[in-house]
């Protein structure tokens, strides 16, 4: 008896062991669409692109019926600037170095040479711009200096503008290679 117990138990183990394998593996998540980055993913501005792991602390900004309808922030993650993109930070002081992705309308469908001469936050007309792409999307490239360095890269598709930046401080920045990795990661949608 000793024996059939043992053998009943031991099968009664492996068809319960089977069926949890079973259930596991019908439960594997699956795979992500191929050329869809994971990451940052948005409805409203018809945008994805894949994130830094670590290191950086994004904040979006929702604003609809505007012509600026999204603005995403990335800025090195510490204490001080996660206060101060959420509002609670010291006044007084210039905000941190960052990469930001602005939305904005293009109800004219223009190409992005013409929307960043059309627009006058833009001061392309005062700088050279070099012709580039986005995800198969022509657009315009310009470097600029104020309080910080930086760089401002802008594509239209369809009845949006995308306005790509990043500020930096020494050539070394880590936010520069971050940059750069966002926008080989881009996809419209």
């Amino acid at each position: 008896m000793k024996t059939t117990s043992k053998i009943l138990l031991g099968l009664i183990v492996t068809v319960i062991g089977l069926g949890l394998l079973h259930l596991g593996l019908s439960r594997t998540r699956p795979e992500p669409d191929a050329g869809v980055p994971t990451g940052y993913r948005s409805e409203l501005g018809g945008i994805a692109f894949a994130t830094p792991e670590e290191g950086l602390y994004m904040k979006e900004i929702e604003r609809e019926g505007t012509v600026n309808p999204l603005s995403i922030v990335l800025v090195e993650n510490t204490p001080e600037n996660v206060a101060l993109l959420d509002g609670e930070g010291a006044e007084g002081r210039e905000g941190p170095t960052s990469i930001t992705v602005d939305v904005y309308e293009n109800p004219d469908e223009l190409p992005a040479e013409d929307w960043v001469q059309r627009d006058t936050n833009w001061t392309v007309a005062n700088t050279s711009s070099t012709a580039t792409t986005v995800s198969g999307q022509r657009g315009v490239t310009f470097s600029w200096s104020g309080l910080y360095e930086g760089k401002t890269v802008v594509v239209t598709k369809g009845t949006r503008a995308y306005v790509f930046a990043v500020t930096w401080m020494e050539a070394a920045d880590r936010l520069l290679g971050d940059f750069d990795a966002i926008l080989s990661s881009v996809s419209f949608e």
